[in-house]
């Protein structure tokens, strides 16, 4: 069964975890909480799916870092947890464990994805 508290939790701790602590919903670092709290299951699927694109997107600093050859990609010195490989499989693992439950939702803004705007 969907929990959206539950989505929301983790959701902000990938977040936190990727060092995109204005993205998070709800906490003392949230940017524009207004909107934010607005959001629901697909917004934070879009934004997740987003934020993963951006692995895959030369001249990003997430591609940057991700490809990295001086230490194969291994360090993410945006991210506390320390590599970019982390984030990106969080990142994917949130977008893969929920796009199940955003069909027939709308966003409540647009999050620059390619397939859950």
């Amino acid at each position: 069964m969907f929990n959206f508290e539950k989505a929301k939790q983790k959701y902000n701790d990938i977040m936190y975890d990727c060092a995109l602590d204005f993205l998070t919903i709800g906490t003392k670092d949230t940017e524009d909480a207004e909107n934010k709290n607005k959001w629901n299951i697909r917004d934070l699927v879009a934004e997740c799916a987003y934020q993963l694109s951006m692995y895959s997107t030369e001249g990003t600093l997430q591609y940057n870092d991700l490809h990295d050859p001086s230490d194969g990609g291994a360090r993410n010195i945006h991210s506390p947890q320390g590599t970019a490989r982390y984030c990106r499989d969080r990142l994917r693992g949130f977008v893969n464990q929920y796009k199940k439950y955003v069909e027939g939702v709308k966003a409540h803004e647009s999050h620059c994805s390619d397939e859950y705007d």
